[in-house]
């Protein structure tokens, strides 16, 4: 017999000896053992009242239970998680005469799950942890970028309109002219890397603007027509930012795979989840072959962004077929997620 697994039967008066392993030696029978039972129900913490168990519900109700998570302090005061099941006995008349009792004591395999779940959310804070930390200097370099060298390229542009008028030849001047040209480009391309570290758009218009900002930005600089369509109410600063992250990262997908004339970025918001969409008329491609390539070559554009909306307890799905474009979802929930309530006995 399996000490971990126990399957008794419950006659009126009567206690199969085998619920002494997971009860212990003072296991009683009938009403004043669901009297004396102490256990609590696993996932409020509540006491079990005498009426609530399994075996009784099976005798007076006929009902059958599977798979109840209950913590016990058995009658010799240890504590135990157990999964318990009853299933009411009939006679051939249909009455009830008796039930099946089965209690697994399954309190290994839940402490083994409560501590995956505890070092899967302390890897996630520390993930979120480092996304913050990594906004925050990309924030420091664009502003480093801005002041500094922009006030530098700036200082040099007006020096060279200076030279100009002292120029005193069509050459110099000519010359002069190209040194402005080329420092005016430089500062354009400048204010476009300074705007895609950390668009400060974001922080004062919000996501939406800054998401047709982008399109209107990429449809310039590549040709593809680039459209936003859909709305959405204020959200936390962290989805934004992942959400301006993954389309990013997706119309930089698009330049430089899709060959698309055309790509759709779609929002829409309920009251529970933000749902983001980029589409595109492309080529396609192969996702679980192109997932498999990524991970072994170290190109990692959307295992980077998948990782990033998990962190974010998001998901997304990429959905694509050869010649039928590539469809990017990702949808974050917005609502407070509630924390499981503390457990009766720590550590179990």
């Amino acid at each position: 017999m399996r000490y971990d697994l126990v399957i008794s039967t419950y006659l009126p008066g009567l206690a199969n000896a085998a619920a002494k392993h997971i009860w212990g030696d003072l296991i009683a029978s009938g009403a004043d053992r669901w009297a004396r039972s102490k256990a609590f129900w696993y996932a409020s913490g509540k006491p079990i009242a005498p009426t609530e168990w399994a075996s009784v519900r099976a005798l007076r109700e006929g009902k059958t239970t599977l798979n109840e998570l209950i913590d016990i302090v058995t009658f010799d005061g240890r504590r135990k998680t157990i999964q318990n099941s009853a299933a009411p006995i009939r006679d051939a008349d249909g009455s009830i005469v008796g039930s099946v009792i089965v209690n697994e004591d399954v309190t290994a395999r839940v402490l083994a799950e409560s501590a995956l779940r505890e070092s899967t959310d302390r890897l996630q804070h520390f993930s979120r942890r480092l996304l913050t930390v990594q906004e925050e200097e990309r924030r420091h370099l664009s502003r480093e970028l801005h002041d500094e060298f922009g006030q530098l390229l700036a200082g040099i542009s007006l020096h060279l309109e200076a030279a100009k008028r002292l120029a005193g030849g069509d050459a110099a001047r000519a010359r002069l002219d190209e040194c402005v040209h080329l420092v005016q480009h430089a500062g354009a391309q400048l204010r476009g890397l300074v705007l895609e570290l950390r668009p400060t758009m974001l922080e004062t218009a919000g996501l939406v603007p800054t998401l047709r900002w982008i399109a209107k930005q990429h449809g310039e600089r590549t040709g593809i027509t680039t459209e936003v369509t859909g709305e959405l109410k204020d959200i936390p600063s962290e989805l934004s930012i992942g959400c301006f992250r993954v389309a990013q990262e997706a119309l930089t997908n698009v330049t430089r795979h899709a060959k698309a004339r055309h790509v759709w970025i779609e929002l829409s918001q309920t009251e529970a989840a933000l749902d983001l969409t980029i589409r595109d008329d492309g080529v396609g491609f192969d996702v679980a072959r192109t997932l498999e390539a990524a991970a072994g070559s170290g190109h990692l554009g959307l295992l980077g962004m998948k990782e990033r909306v998990q962190i974010l307890g998001g998901d997304m799905s990429v959905d694509s077929e050869l010649g039928h474009g590539t469809r990017v979802r990702i949808t974050f929930p917005i609502a407070t997620l509630r924390r499981p309530k503390p457990r009766y006995f720590p550590g179990i």
